[in-house]
């Protein structure tokens, strides 16, 4: 009456998809900007990515938030992996984990734009084939970090079009599965394009409300 494989991949993807909801959530940035005693999500791009880390804490400690939140995306991949959970099912446990790490949950639902993860779980699923592509990625994204909240996006862009033109070139993957990938990762992008377009306008709108209160009055300037 019931099929067991079936039950028995139902179980597998719906804990395998809670413990990535879990993995994502982990607040590295966060963990690491208070040791320095700073809210990250309260100071420059309000983001807690690895990028904000870099501009607020210096590239050490930037480069120690993106090794933490791509690990993330190594792990909750390769689990899945060990739980036999394999083809189109990995972009389920994938998007848990991406939502944990923008709405974690052990940060009051304030965390990044999810682009390392995604790049650690790129690693984990296309292996060898994605290294150049994260290594361009990363050395635009750093290259550009005076240029507030595109850095990550513009390596983001370009290392998934290398990604996407390498993997079906060498038919690493079967087309149906990197078009679902890509999905995915254009979902993502457009959250945090539109993410940042949202704080900047906030940021820009309190700037303007503490200048208004700093104005003196016309009161106060008529003896």
């Amino acid at each position: 009456m019931f099929d067991l494989d079936f039950i028995n991949l139902l179980i597998r993807l719906i804990s395998i998809t809670i413990i990535g909801y879990a993995i994502g959530s982990i607040p590295v940035c966060h963990l690491i900007s208070k040791r320095r005693g700073i809210n990250i999500v309260e100071v420059g791009s309000r983001l807690a990515g690895s990028s904000n880390v870099t501009r607020t804490l210096g590239i050490l400690l930037g480069c120690a938030a993106f090794i933490g939140d791509f690990f993330k995306g190594i792990l909750a991949i390769n689990l899945c992996f060990f739980i036999g959970i394999e083809g189109n099912f990995v972009l389920i446990p994938l998007i848990a984990a991406i939502a944990g790490h923008c709405k974690p949950i052990f940060a009051k639902f304030r965390g990044g734009d999810g682009m390392a993860l995604l790049a650690g779980s790129t690693l984990a699923i296309f292996e060898i084939y994605s290294v150049m592509a994260i290594i361009i990625a990363l050395l635009i994204a750093f290259g550009t970090q005076r240029i507030k909240h595109v850095s990550s996006m513009v390596g983001f862009i370009i290392g998934f079009l290398i990604l996407s033109a390498t993997s079906i070139a060498l038919n690493h993957h079967e087309l149906v599965f990197i078009i679902g990938y890509l999905g995915v990762a254009g979902l993502l992008l457009a959250y945090a394009i539109n993410g940042h377009r949202n704080r900047n306008s906030s940021i820009a709108q309190e700037w303007d409300n503490i200048e208004n209160q700093m104005e003196p009055s016309q009161d106060s300037r008529n003896p």
